[in-house]
């Protein structure tokens, strides 16, 4: 338990939305106006916002399964690669 939560804590600090909270900020020290930033801002959540909503209906036409088989074939292959003689852990 103290695990899954360690790692949806962990996800969280490191994943998209501090970049997306950051954002402004970032843009304006890179030279940016905070108009200019801000507005930057707005486009990504808009994007972000209306490629989740393509998403959604993707899987709800194809179902979650349609996707999900490639994606753990591809994770079976990257194991067996890893496990090839001579291959050194990174």
């Amino acid at each position: 338990m103290i695990i899954g939560v360690a790692l949806a804590v962990f996800q969280q600090i490191t994943g998209i939305n501090t970049i997306i909270y950051y954002a402004p900020t970032l843009l304006a020290s890179a030279g940016l106006g905070n108009s200019a930033a801000l507005l930057a801002n707005v486009v990504n959540g808009a994007v972000n916002v209306l490629v989740t909503i393509v998403a959604i209906r993707l899987l709800d036409r194809t179902g979650a399964d349609s996707r999900a088989v490639p994606s753990h074939q591809g994770q079976k292959l990257e194991h067996l690669e890893q496990r090839l003689p001579g291959r050194e852990p990174q």
